[in-house]
């Protein structure tokens, strides 16, 4: 089984292909390098990172979730959120296509044991994923 940080992105992968099109994630690791942090959050106008934050978590390989336990299904990992989120009807939004499709192949491109790191206290090929990312706001700060 995929440790639980390739299970979130993977659900956020998942959702944006049921139609749930202004998600995004954002992730990285904590100071000490033990910690995946994220935050998934609804887009404005195609920007993210944004101040709509559905939920920030910071996890390991393994554990419970806010909306679930990570021995569920992607399936249910995914229709779990929509419930625990109460999450709209899915919205198709032109205007994030371009995310979605970016992060739908840098998802699919990813290792095994590889993490989606977008931010970290190292340098990194982190900082190249954010330069090419459709829609991120390089001047947000939360």
């Amino acid at each position: 089984m995929a440790r639980l940080p390739q299970r979130i992105v993977r659900m956020v992968s998942l959702l944006h292909q049921r139609g749930y099109t202004q998600l995004y994630l954002y992730s990285g690791m904590s100071p000490s390098g033990l910690f995946w942090r994220f935050e998934i959050g609804e887009m404005k106008g195609g920007s993210w990172p944004t101040d709509k934050v559905l939920v920030s978590d910071t996890v390991q390989d393994s554990g419970p979730l806010d909306w679930s336990v990570d021995t569920d299904s992607l399936e249910q990992l995914c229709q779990r959120f929509i419930e625990h989120y109460q999450l709209d009807k899915p919205k198709q939004d032109a205007t994030n296509r371009s995310y979605v499709q970016w992060f739908s192949e840098l998802s699919d491109s990813m290792g095994e044991d590889e993490l989606l790191i977008f931010y970290a206290d190292y340098p990194g090929p982190y900082e190249e994923r954010l330069r090419s990312a459709p829609g991120y706001n390089p001047d947000w700060d939360s």
